[in-house]
């Protein structure tokens, strides 16, 4: 694998995670790229069934988010003097609104576990993927999830 061709990727996904978040500086994106990469060519294995060039830009993708993406917290928003989260109208549609904006790996899985009364995580990624739900948009799903439910309370 030529390192040119590592580069182009890194180069691709900094420019296109700019694009989206133009509120960062990208030179630190790029640093932080280059750190990534260092550690996801450290971290590559062949046996696992994927190039490094795709390794390379998959572990872009998730760090860079999970470093530079800050989800809004609900409990900044949320009335701390109304007694029940679901009398509050505000409330309710600040969940609505956060539920639709959702995955639709998430909403799938909310949809399970009130429609069909499904609670363990195992068959829910089962029931995922039998859907043809990809492992890394079930995982993201289930990340969305966690963060939502944290910033209920």
């Amino acid at each position: 694998m030529n390192m040119d061709e590592l580069y182009k990727v890194k180069w691709q996904i900094v420019a296109s995670f700019h694009r989206k978040h133009s509120y960062l500086e990208k030179e630190e994106i790029d640093s932080t790229a280059n750190l990534i990469m260092l550690e996801a060519i450290k971290t590559f294995d062949a046996e696992k069934g994927r190039n490094l060039k795709s390794w390379v830009g998959f572990m872009l993708h998730r760090n860079l988010k999970k470093l530079f993406c800050y989800e809004m917290n609900l409990d900044e928003y949320l009335d701390e003097f109304t007694g029940n989260f679901s009398y509050n109208p505000e409330r309710i549609l600040m969940t609505k609104e956060s539920i639709l904006s959702m995955s639709q790996a998430a909403k799938e899985i909310i949809g399970y576990v009130f429609k069909e009364s499904i609670y363990e995580k195992k068959e829910l990624k089962e029931k995922l993927r039998t859907n043809g739900f990809a492992w890394n948009k079930i995982q993201t799903a289930f990340c969305e999830l966690r963060k939502f439910a944290n910033a209920l309370g």
